[in-house]
């Protein structure tokens, strides 16, 4: 099975060690499951009294999307010609981290929050209606942050799903190398940039009409990573997370 497949869907065994037995993927699948559930318990509170889902729903889900994507980071990050390692020790997802597959997911879902508490706002009449595209004052956009955001992701990330696949000729015909560990990286460098970002930057600031051009420039930079965030994890068959 390839390495992207749906562990939850695939019923082979991972090899623990030379001398240790085998372990069924369902079975590690549910050992991480079970080692994160107290790990995020306390990030998954507020989503569960906002009442935007039902609280076994959104537990259920949660677990589920972060599981998937701790243990697919663990595979995917590590190069095709490469042992992987999977630590049942350690077995488990945390938001702590910068460096897996969790920290990735939890940034996108902070700004999934983003984006529906500006909806929210708007709709209560808090912020103006988002304004066209043209129409936005761009040179707003001063901080150091968004310029890195932009250069070191929204611009290059073309280029890295280019370097994904390789298809070098060879005497026995085209043999395809996926570079995932790639797309891995360039996720997380993504997500320390925007938490570096967004833990410094208030960009839903006052409701102030001098404020606006500033707080919808910041917004549709947003919506340029956002869409990065998405389309690089539909590279690894991750769905996005929208709250955490």
């Amino acid at each position: 099975s390839f390495e992207s497949s749906c562990l939850s869907e695939w019923d082979g065994y991972f090899l623990l060690d030379p001398v240790a037995p085998s372990l069924k993927s369902s079975s590690f699948l549910a050992l991480v499951s079970l080692n994160s559930s107290p790990a995020i318990f306390k990030n998954c509170v507020w989503g569960f009294s906002s009442g935007l889902l039902p609280a076994d729903e959104a537990w259920t889900e949660t677990i589920s999307v972060l599981t998937s994507a701790a243990i697919r980071f663990e595979m995917l990050s590590t190069a095709h010609q490469n042992q992987i390692l999977l630590d049942l020790e350690e077995a488990g997802i945390s938001t702590k981290g910068t460096k897996s597959g969790t920290f990735v997911m939890y940034n996108c879902a902070r700004l999934a929050t983003l984006f529906e508490t500006y909806r929210r706002e708007a709709e209560q009449g808090v912020y103006p209606a988002f304004p066209l595209p043209l129409e936005l004052n761009y040179s707003s956009l001063k901080e150091e942050g968004e310029w890195l955001l932009l250069f070191n992701s929204i611009l290059p990330f073309q280029e890295v799903l280019s370097q994904v696949i390789q298809l070098p000729i060879s005497s026995s015909g085209v043999r395809i190398s996926p570079s995932t560990e790639a797309v891995c990286k360039f996720l997380i460098q993504l997500s320390m940039d925007f938490s570096s970002y967004y833990n410094r930057v208030h960009i839903l600031g006052e409701p102030r009409p001098h404020l606006f051009s500033q707080m919808f420039a910041r917004l549709q930079l947003m919506r340029a990573v956002r869409e990065v965030f998405h389309s690089a994890l539909m590279t690894l068959h991750l769905p996005p997370l929208n709250q955490i």
